[in-house]
Formats: structure tokens, sequence, C-alpha cells
């Protein structure tokens, strides 16, 4: 991963809390926001590129959201994907 594509993934770094044994294979059960956690009701679709793991998820507030780990960092981050609610 260069510089500036680590850069852009930390500017969205979001706190993101992972499902009961999902250590493996990190599935992510809320995001924080606005310092509460909101539920994540759906995964949409979840993929695997050479250096992370990508998602599109539905949260209870209604709002998608596009995700993405990178397990060498430890790093999640996100963007609102298109529909309702304010980013963080």
């Amino acid at each position: 991963m260069d510089k500036d594509e680590e850069a852009g993934l930390r500017a969205f770094a979001l706190v993101v809390g992972l499902a009961t044994g999902s250590e493996s294979t990190p599935l992510p059960a809320w995001i924080e926001r606005s310092g509460a956690r909101v539920p994540v009701t759906a995964i949409d679709a979840w993929w695997r590129e050479e250096e992370r793991h990508g998602y599109r998820v539905r949260l209870a507030d209604g709002s998608d959201w596009l995700l993405y780990y990178v397990p060498e960092m430890k790093l999640w981050s996100g963007i609102l994907n298109g529909r309702s609610a304010e980013a963080p």
C-alpha cells in the first residue's frame, strides 16, 4: 500500500466493533458515530483485496456504509455510501 492510500484510509478512520468470534475474518457489528455505537443490521457485500477487506453494510439508523479493514495496520475506515444519515 502506498503512502497516499494509507493517508486516505487514516483520514476516514472509524471505531468499529466486531461480531463475537469473528477475529480471523473480522465482521463489523457496530460503528461508533458521534460517541454512540450504531449497530450493523446487514452486511450486503464482503470481499478481500490484496491488503484489505471491504464491506458494504447497513446500520440501524438506515444509513449505508462502505468499510475497509487493513489487518496489517489494524485500521478500519469508511464512508457514507449514499443513503440517509450524516457522516461521522
